[in-house]
């Protein structure tokens, strides 16, 4: 199976199943890899990705974006799922906030100290990696 274009699929001689006529579709794609494939240097304008199990406070999502906020790193997205966890080893109303910000905690001090205040606020951080952002035409998204 693949996710691809029509031209992927003439040239591979496959059949489309499905299309999305979305105008605004945005298709992400992981590498994952046990060890860092690449770690993005500031002139990749990167940006780095989080799963965090947040403590149930009062406040605790504000805390979590201020962490982010007063070092100036712009957050680009902010999802909460339910846990995924099963229900005798999840807290109620336990949910996992996925965090996409501007920068990686590798090699810019400011987002590396965001970070590590992140773990005052949160039960769980965990860094899902660091990438350059993707560049079309002269927009980086």
């Amino acid at each position: 199976a693949a996710l691809a274009g029509k031209r992927a699929a003439s040239l591979h001689n496959l059949i489309i199943l499905g299309q999305d006529t979305t105008p605004n579709n945005v298709t992400r794609y992981w590498l994952i890899s046990r060890h860092p494939v690449l770690q993005p240097d500031r002139h990749m304008s990167p940006k780095s990705s989080f799963a965090l199990v947040m403590k149930n406070q009062t406040g605790a999502l504000h805390r979590v974006c201020s962490c982010f906020a007063l070092r100036d790193i712009n957050i680009t997205k902010l999802e909460s799922r339910p846990s995924s966890r099963n229900i005798t080893s999840a807290s109620p109303w336990e949910y996992t906030t996925y965090i996409d910000i501007e920068g990686a905690p590798g090699n810019e001090e400011d987002v590396k100290k965001a970070v590590e205040n992140l773990i005052e606020f949160t039960q769980k951080c965990i860094h899902l990696g660091s990438y350059p952002r993707y560049l079309i035409g002269n927009t980086r998204h």
